[in-house]
This record gives structure tokens, C-alpha cells and sequence, in this order.
């Protein structure tokens, strides 16, 4: 999985990102996920991780698509679907995924766990 371009390229961000640099020997797990319609992932905190990160790989979304990743901190907030983008995640942080909204196009990322 670390020899796919999208997963070396998200490496690459997180270990030279200019807010929070993450160490390269930390021990990184990743996952792909496609979510269809009416698909979503409710509150959780990633027990048992240090760090949650979400990578958009979708190049285009339309808000109205769904898909958003609400947090719950001090504050409740959402982050809307933006490729290339990453979303790093402090844990143990209360999140979720609302559900998609668009039959033909799902929602792609890469999850990474540290």
C-alpha cells in the first residue's frame, strides 16, 4: 500500500506538513475507503490510535453531496469534502461522516493511523 502514489503522497505531506510534523518512524497504518450512497460512519473517537488522518482523493464534490466530517471538540464543527486536501485528528476527538448523497460518485479517501 505505501508504494501507491496517493499513499506516498500523503506520507510525504504529513511527515513535511508546516503546522504539525509527523516523524517518519512513527508506525503508519492505512486504509482506503469508498463510500456510496447513503453511506456514513457515525461518532467515534479512534481509541487506541495517537493520530486519525483523513486524505480526499476526490478532485471535485458538490456540497450538496454529503460526505461532510463533523467533529465534536469543545465546539461542534464540520469539514466539507476537498480533494488533495488532508484533515490530521488528534485522538481521541469524537467524529463522524455524514452520509453521502450521491448514488453515482462516491466518496474516495485514504485513511492513516498512527
Amino acid at each position: 500500500a505505501e508504494s501507491y502514489p496517493p499513499v506516498s503522497k500523503m506520507k510525504l505531506l504529513l511527515c513535511n506538513n508546516p503546522f504539525y510534523r509527523i516523524p517518519m518512524d512513527k508506525q503508519f497504518t492505512f486504509h482506503f475507503h469508498s463510500m456510496g450512497d447513503q453511506s456514513g460512519i457515525n461518532w467515534h473517537g479512534d481509541k487506541g490510535y495517537e493520530y486519525g488522518i483523513t486524505y480526499y482523493i476526490n478532485h471535485r464534490w458538490n456540497p450538496y453531496w454529503g460526505g461532510e466530517f463533523m467533529y465534536e471538540d469543545d465546539h461542534f464543527g464540520y469539514f466539507p469534502v476537498q480533494g488533495n486536501s488532508l484533515i490530521i485528528l488528534k485522538a481521541p476527538v469524537k467524529h463522524k461522516v455524514s452520509p453521502v448523497l450521491k448514488p453515482n460518485i462516491p466518496r474516495m479517501t485514504i485513511q492513516a493511523f498512527i
